[in-house]
């Protein structure tokens, strides 16, 4: 038992290692879903934001990697 729970610490361990990543992408998704439930906006503006969204998040993580070294 204590066997599965450091597995299942470690495996929640490499999605919440970056807290600024796992915040950013929160955001993101929950923009795309105010963008399709509340907005009604197209498909592909929702599929547009959510994929500009992330690439935004992964630059911005991708720097703030290289500067803290």
């Amino acid at each position: 038992m204590r066997l599965l729970a450091l597995v299942f610490a470690e495996f929640v361990g490499m999605f919440i290692d970056d807290e600024f990543l796992a915040v950013a992408l929160l955001a993101v998704v929950g923009f795309a879903a105010v963008l399709a439930f509340f907005v009604h906006a197209p498909a592909f503006l929702v599929g547009v934001a959510l994929l500009a969204g992330c690439l935004i998040v992964l630059v911005a993580s991708a720097v703030k990697g290289i500067r803290r070294g």
